[in-house]
């Protein structure tokens, strides 16, 4: 039934809700804005499409049920991560963009690289475990750890 429907598609978004009252609280923002601003990290950097092709891998072992989980995890760190970044530079009522394009900076070598592999998987079709623990690495790289 289409209520139902919109209620499951929904539980993605309640998820990250959480983490931007977090972010919010840690750093004296708006919970609104902080919002627009995690799912705007998400949208540029390819979060949520990288998390979707994680957990549609199919594990062969329990080993790599683990590893997709961790990765999975990781991404959802990385993204919270990069968030509380973004929201530190952007000024009060930021476009989430321009808060983003300020955080990125005029050198941006690591979202490039980002964008670079994140195109490079879509055009693959099919995305693997070791492709999203690189992808990962790249993420982990872009948010400076």
């Amino acid at each position: 039934p289409q209520a139902l429907a919109r209620r499951i598609a929904m539980l993605d978004a309640v998820a990250c809700g959480p983490d931007i009252v977090r972010i919010a609280g840690a750093t004296r923002r708006d919970v609104a804005a902080v919002g627009r601003i995690y799912y705007a990290v998400g949208q540029r950097f390819g979060f949520g499409w990288l998390r979707a092709s994680a957990e549609a891998i199919v594990a062969e072992t329990n080993w790599q049920e683990l590893a997709l989980a961790a990765v999975i995890d990781d991404l959802a760190e990385l993204q919270r991560t990069i968030t509380a970044k973004v929201v530190a530079v952007a000024g009060d009522g930021a476009p989430a963009d321009k808060a983003i394009a300020a955080w990125v900076g005029a050198d941006g070598r690591a979202a490039r690289r980002v964008d670079a592999l994140i195109a490079e998987l879509r055009a693959a079709g099919a995305v693997d475990l070791s492709m999203v623990t690189v992808a990962g690495r790249e993420m982990r790289a872009l948010a400076g750890f």
